[in-house]
């Protein structure tokens, strides 16, 4: 065999050779190609449902946080009272917190016989309540039942009719822990017997 014949020979068996180990890193790179795909399909997932986590763990969170605030959550309760002839205003907080920078406002306007007494509840709605803690109640004598009601004879008969006997009492006020503000309205009626009211 001539050299020439050699060298073609030789040529063709380094293309030959070529050709394979390029097709065998065409499948490896392949491989690789498709395995980081693969990494990459799983890392989305993996970071999806880290994402879905950290969402869940802050939706708990915030429910914990909402837990701990009704737990210690003031719950100030207004009412009318009827105790041995004589008509009372009630605040009561009948929660666990205590109750920051009450207000309370009535409407129509409180009216009755006692004056003083009256406008006393109104101003102390005006802003003079700085606190009231849990279980306490707060009672402010505002009148007799007979100005408004047959109270001796119970015959259900009502007199000074121009008053009024179906209040709305808005309340607000500040949970004391949490700095968050709260408000109610009650509906109130002099003629529901004691201790009770509308919400």
């Amino acid at each position: 065999m001539d050299i020439k014949a050699f060298f073609d020979l030789g040529n063709q068996v380094l293309l030959v050779s070529a050709l394979v180990i390029l097709i065998i890193y065409v499948r490896k790179t392949t491989g690789i190609a498709k395995s980081s795909q693969l990494a990459a399909q799983k890392l989305k997932e993996t970071s999806a449902a880290s994402q879905q986590v950290a969402e869940l763990s802050y939706k708990i969170l915030e429910e914990m946080q909402r837990a701990r605030s009704l737990l210690t959550a003031p719950i100030i309760k207004v009412f009318f009272k009827r105790e041995k002839g004589r008509l009372f205003f009630v605040l009561q907080n009948i929660g666990t917190g205590l109750a920051k920078d009450v207000r309370y406002k009535f409407s129509p306007e409180l009216r009755g016989e006692d004056g003083k007494n009256i406008e006393r509840i109104v101003k102390l709605g005006d802003g003079l309540i700085d606190t009231i803690p849990p279980g306490y109640q707060l009672k402010n004598e505002f009148g007799h039942v007979g100005y408004y009601i047959d109270n001796e004879f119970n015959t259900g008969e009502e007199y000074n009719l121009d008053m009024p006997r179906e209040f709305d009492v808005n309340i607000e006020y500040t949970h004391a822990v949490t700095g968050e503000k709260i408000s109610y309205t009650y509906k109130l009626d002099l003629r529901v017997p004691t201790g009770a009211c509308l919400q």
